[in-house]
């Protein structure tokens, strides 16, 4: 069992992450029960937080857990032995907070790491014309390369465990990766056990979206679900931005760009969503001061709203620029790229 004196102890309000967890996968209390007797091993942790989090990870790793960045419910978490981080956060702060500790959270937002640090040289390199000329570059890619590993988008990562200011990085479940995090980022936004568990509604609803799922009604009471939990979750406000609009529900879309927008930010997610819904251009240059590989930004900057579109050679060069970043995108689609920059290739392609 922890220390007393080494952390804060759970006196309060019950917090039953387990069962925060469970609701926000639609998963019932026998799960639970079964899934915290497979568990037992876990039964006795270090005194110490910091000891008991790599405890915990060492006896995930025995049991063969690993990272899926598709998995954060906890039933499929649990039937797969992954998750991915909102997921395995969330397993962490469950088996803690069950032991007696009592674990913050944190969202980091575009973390400054060995991937951010890439995606700059490359993008640096693309404009010295390093990879290809100014005067002859090649066609936008007709398809995402394999196994990108950069990103070119704002990451928003949930969550790591900390204690006494040291983060613990809960989806480093191997031997080798140190799960202490060291690197820095754009912000590190602290958040509750139930705000992080507010993501599980958020991406339940993006991954219906994602299924090609039409009917707005499920959609928007995910999106409430997840806002119940977390009364200022900006990004909640940004999705259903997004869905209402495609909806034509004007009066929803209406209030959540308000709410999103007077809860702020400084960071290049915020700025970004926020040009989305202002088409305020000023707000790129914000983007692109945080985050200058932001991609949708850059394409938005250089190819979009391009002074002079008549210049079909720097038009040709932007657009391999951006095809190029987005075809080595983990995250972004160079699919998606084409349909939306349609016209402008269309522009630099005709005879």
């Amino acid at each position: 069992m922890p220390d007393e004196g080494n952390i804060s102890r759970i006196e309060t309000i019950p917090k039953n992450y387990w069962k925060q967890f469970a609701d926000a996968s639609e998963t019932g209390e026998e799960f639970i029960a079964n899934l915290k007797k497979e568990l037992l091993g876990l039964s006795e942790l270090p005194r110490d937080p910091i000891e008991a989090c790599y405890a915990v990870r060492a006896y995930l790793i025995e049991k063969g857990f690993t990272y899926n960045d598709k998995i954060f419910t906890l039933d499929k978490l649990a039937e797969t032995k992954s998750g991915n981080c909102l997921g395995l956060a969330l397993l962490f702060g469950a088996i803690l907070e069950d032991n007696g500790y009592n674990p913050k959270f944190e969202i980091v937002l575009t973390p400054k790491d060995a991937v951010y640090e890439r995606e700059l040289n490359l993008l640096n390199a693309l404009n010295r014309g390093d990879y290809f000329s100014y005067d002859n570059p090649p066609p936008v890619p007709e398809k995402q390369a394999d196994h990108p590993q950069l990103r070119f988008a704002p990451l928003e990562h949930p969550a790591i465990i900390i204690f006494d200011g040291r983060r613990f990085e809960t989806t480093s479940l191997d031997n080798e990766t140190d799960p202490e995090v060291k690197y820095e980022a754009e912000l590190f936004r602290p958040v509750s056990y139930s705000e992080v568990t507010s993501g599980v509604y958020l991406d339940r609803a993006k991954r219906l979206l994602d299924e090609g799922e039409k009917n707005y009604a499920d959609i928007k009471i995910l999106i409430e679900q997840s806002l119940t939990l977390w009364e200022s979750n900006r990004e909640a406000y940004a999705f259903l931005w997004e869905v209402a609009t495609a909806a034509n529900d004007n009066a929803t879309a209406d209030e959540a760009k308000k709410k999103y927008l007077k809860i702020g930010g400084e960071d290049s997610r915020y700025y970004y969503s926020a040009y989305l819904m202002t088409k305020d251009k000023q707000y790129l240059d914000l983007v692109l001061n945080k985050y200058p590989a932001h991609m949708e930004a850059w394409a938005e900057k250089h190819i979009r709203n391009l002074a002079n579109k008549t210049d079909k050679i720097e038009l040709r060069f932007n657009l391999a620029v951006a095809g190029y970043c987005y075809a080595n995108s983990s995250t972004l689609s160079v699919e998606k790229f084409r349909e939306q920059y349609k016209a402008e290739i269309g522009l630099v392609t005709m005879t």
